[in-house]
């Protein structure tokens, strides 16, 4: 069942991928997004079929699923919070920010390379899931952005589903936490990808030109 639901967030994923792929046009952000969408579906296959299969692998099959499972979800995060600098800060706060969750990345990476323990998957999420919550709901109350109305949503439903996943909430022997936890994040990435799918880049504050102002005329003055 775990192997079921993963692949159906995986084709959840998949399909919001080449919706926002074909839709998205030159926007960056939600380009973003729907590369993203490609990778946690990515990780979503990996994953589950490391869940399904790995009785049956050896260890090396064994270990190699998990890795791509784990730096799949890093670059996910990664993509996201990319997507949302973009969508949601001014062009002059974006390169800091930007090295910020490139160097965050790095160091998950690196850290990856010598530990599988779940948790720090689930800790490396968890920054990404709180910068795009500040992010949005910044851009929610001071530009009453429709899309990040759907991505602070989807924030507060994927904490639902995490909150259920570590509870070990068990609904039937074979129905188990991360089945549960798969498919009420499928509700979280439809939300998600509604969101994705009207973002835009960040528009900078409109400065008074010269276009706008009265025009100088270059002809004598006939009063002088």
């Amino acid at each position: 069942m775990t192997l079921f639901t993963d692949y159906v967030v995986a084709a959840v994923c998949g399909y919001l991928s080449v919706k926002l792929l074909q839709q998205a046009g030159a926007d960056r952000p939600a380009k973003l997004w729907g590369i993203a969408f490609a990778v946690i579906a990515f990780a979503s296959i990996t994953g589950g079929s490391y869940h399904g299969f790995a009785p049956n692998l050896d260890v090396f099959a064994r270990a190699v699923l998990w890795k791509f499972t784990v730096y799949a979800i890093g670059i996910f995060d990664l993509i996201v919070v990319a997507a949302t600098i973009l969508a949601a800060v001014p062009a002059r706060a974006r390169p800091w920010l930007l090295g910020v969750a490139g160097l965050k990345f790095l160091v998950y990476a690196a850290w990856m390379t010598t530990h599988n323990e779940y948790v720090y998957v689930i800790l490396d999420s968890a920054g990404a899931m709180v910068v795009l919550l500040v992010f949005h709901a910044y851009s929610l109350v001071a530009r009453r952005d429709a899309a990040s109305r759907w991505i602070v949503t989807a924030v507060i439903v994927s904490a639902v589903a995490a909150a259920v996943q570590a509870s070990g909430l068990d609904l039937h022997l074979h129905f188990n936490h991360n089945d549960l936890y798969h498919v009420i994040q499928i509700a979280a990435m439809l939300m998600f990808g509604a969101g994705a799918k009207q973002l835009r880049s960040y528009a900078e504050p409109f400065l008074a030109t010269a276009t706008n102002t009265p025009a100088r005329s270059n002809a004598p003055n006939l009063h002088d």
